[in-house]
């Protein structure tokens, strides 16, 4: 059960002694940012995955779904749960006045994993599903030179490498200050994106104003599909081969745990995280 596998900390530890095993941390000792580090076994980390979840913030179940696949790795999962209270606007980063920077967040929770784990690179891997997908892309867009590869699942809207005002596009981003993006660096980080091709609901999470219909498409297999053309068209005007891969998933929806009983989304993601 769940309730085994999680032992609360709140306090930071050496890398050298960090306990194999899922921990909740709290950042810092601060209240307010608390994250789940899973260790391996064998206690050593070479590689860390972020995976970031989506509005229902079923944090527990999305490491429960990777961790078997990593304990035995030297691989280090680390998820951020960001409050609804708290982090109101994680998906697109945390805009001003919606909430503190969940960018920022990210990067204060892996300085500290380095310090717990002895981790000393300087790009993780990251994994996110719906609004999680989202942060991971934006992220991906604001912090190319933070992220390994970046596997995105089933986001509900995406920031295009298009000249409109942010979150739809890369131009004016005053709400995200110190943010500028660089199309010449995040089309170089690989990028995977999967998709049910059941995920055509128009459900109540779903942006579906027309300004976003026009641009994005109607539902999430048409985004994904849209988003990825759109990703290796800015990649050829750059003179980069596209980074880009499409995964889509037959007979799967937008519910999580199909997409990872029926369609083995945990397996893939990772295999391809971590492939070369």
């Amino acid at each position: 059960m769940m309730a085994q596998l999680f032992q609360p900390s709140d306090s930071r530890t050496n890398g050298s002694s960090m306990k194999a095993g899922i921990s909740k941390m709290k950042l810092g000792g601060m209240s307010k940012l608390h994250y789940y580090l899973a260790v391996p076994e064998s206690g050593k980390v070479d590689e860390v995955v972020v995976l970031v979840h989506g509005i229902s913030r079923n944090i527990q179940w999305l490491v429960e779904s990777f961790w078997p696949l990593a304990r035995n790795r030297r691989v280090a999962l680390v998820a951020p749960l960001f409050a609804e209270s708290t982090f109101r606007d994680f998906q697109r980063l945390g805009r001003n006045g919606r909430g503190p920077r969940a960018d920022l967040a990210i990067q204060a929770i892996l300085a500290e994993v380095r310090e717990t784990t002895g981790w000393h690179k300087s790009r993780a891997f990251f994994f996110g599903h719906s609004a999680g997908a989202q942060f991971v892309q934006r992220y991906m867009f604001a912090h190319p030179q933070r992220v390994a590869r970046a596997a995105l699942s089933a986001a509900g809207c995406y920031t295009f490498p298009v000249d409109r005002s942010y979150p739809a596009g890369i131009g004016s981003a005053t709400s995200l200050p110190g943010i500028h993006f660089e199309p010449a660096r995040f089309l170089r980080v690989p990028t995977a994106v999967f998709v049910g091709q059941e995920d055509t609901t128009r459900d109540g999470s779903l942006n579906c104003s027309r300004k976003v219909d026009s641009l994005q498409g109607t539902n999430r297999l048409q985004r994904a599909r849209n988003w990825v053309r759109a990703m290796a068209t800015a990649g050829r005007e750059q003179g980069l081969e596209p980074q880009v891969e499409l995964f889509e998933l037959p007979g799967i929806s937008h519910d999580y745990a199909q997409a990872v009983k029926s369609g083995q989304l945990n397996q893939k993601a990772l295999a391809w995280l971590l492939s070369d």
